[in-house]
């Protein structure tokens, strides 16, 4: 994570997320209505943000960073191969359906010219998760090594590129198929792309 939070910047974090759970549209939503869920005067909002865009920014950043960090600890904990490759899918499946998700909101555009300063920020999160992800990814290919799907491999950058490609592929065939798909088509993307882990590491 990039800095440390406050008790109290925290709780402005779950407000945003109650709002969020809610579906509540945070392009739309005011400070007003931050601070109404988190519980605290609107005025305390500014003691620890400049405006309204850096707090949703901020807390997208804290909850991507505690989820990938929930995350990562479920595929090192899972115990084959498969299983540990559908946890990593799930998670992507949920964050595309997730209409307020970091990705959406910081690719999307949706920030507004004010915003660049704290999309680049974003970004920059993103990017300081990536010795975490390496890190659950190579251990899940030695994990399939030793079920002899495929021979070790020790190239990281090759096995991030492999388990990347394969989960924005997925991701890409929700999104297209939003509200379309079955649970079956669905089913079918993840093993697809399953499928297309272990060929890319044979």
């Amino acid at each position: 994570m990039t800095r440390r939070y406050s008790e109290k910047e925290t709780a402005i974090f779950a407000g945003v997320m109650e709002l969020m759970r809610r579906g509540e549209d945070l392009y739309a939503i005011k400070a007003a209505d931050i601070a109404a869920a988190a519980g605290i005067g609107k005025g305390t909002l500014y003691n620890y943000f400049a405006s309204k865009e850096e707090i949703i920014l901020q807390t997208l950043i804290y909850n991507l960073h505690t989820e990938l960090e929930r995350v990562t600890a479920q595929v090192n904990e899972a115990g084959t191969f498969i299983e540990k490759c559908r946890i990593a899918l799930a998670f992507v499946e949920s964050g595309e359906r997730n209409r307020n998700s970091i990705i959406r909101y910081i690719f999307l555009g949706n920030a507004g010219e004010d915003a660049q300063a704290l999309v680049l920020e974003g970004m920059q999160a993103i990017r300081k998760e990536k010795e975490r992800l390496t890190d659950c990814f190579s251990r899940a290919v030695a994990c399939g090594a030793q079920e002899g799907l495929f021979a070790p491999c020790a190239d990281l950058a090759y096995i991030s590129q492999v388990f990347i490609s394969a989960l924005m592929g997925f991701a890409q065939c929700i999104c297209q198929e939003a509200g379309h798909c079955s649970e079956d088509e669905v089913e079918r993307y993840r093993q697809n792309a399953c499928r297309i882990i272990i060929k890319a590491l044979q």
